[in-house]
């Protein structure tokens, strides 16, 4: 997964009609598989943030541009998912403001996703692994969340969780 934050000095989007929230299909030629307006209410600038996965991804680094190993200097992606996005909210997305890649599976410590998914049948057998505390350590984290797994708010509920089993074993 590569993840793209992409800014404008508005949300343009919206006075065209558009919710700046989309879908794009693989046969399409398309390589974002997500699009989904990530716009600040309090500045009026106008984000996107695309999520680029799987097939998708491989199309994305299969673009050959300047040799620069980092992926936000490389003009040739830049313009190639620039001009993807403007199929779907028009030419003015091809002009931001800002354009920043997070390329995960390039990233030596992280070679993946934003989250962790377990095997299949891997929480019925291991789940309770992640969360049972040893001692005084009480695990947390965004995949040993029950709801919203990999997400920020997983990660809010799972530091609850661990919290409440902390002040419950000192009672």
């Amino acid at each position: 997964v590569a993840k793209v934050l992409i800014s404008y000095d508005s949300p343009f989007w919206l006075d065209e009609g558009l919710s700046g929230f989309g879908f794009a299909d693989i046969s399409s030629g398309n390589m974002l598989t997500v699009y989904a307006d990530a716009s600040d209410p309090s500045s009026g600038k106008g984000v996107i943030v695309c999520l680029i996965t799987a097939r998708q991804y491989d199309m994305l680094n299969a673009i050959k541009g300047d040799e620069n190993i980092l992926l936000n200097s490389n003009d040739a992606k830049k313009k190639a998912v620039l001009s993807d996005l403007a199929m779907f909210l028009g030419d003015k997305a091809k002009s931001p403001e800002t354009f920043d890649i997070a390329d995960w599976p390039a990233e030596q410590y992280v070679q993946g996703s934003y989250a962790g998914y377990m095997t299949p049948l891997g929480w019925t057998r291991f789940g309770t692994a992640l969360i049972e505390n040893h001692g005084s350590v009480f695990w947390a984290g965004t995949e040993t969340s029950d709801s919203w797994p990999g997400y920020f708010e997983g990660g809010i509920q799972s530091g609850e969780r661990a919290a409440a089993e902390l002040l419950k074993s000192i009672e």
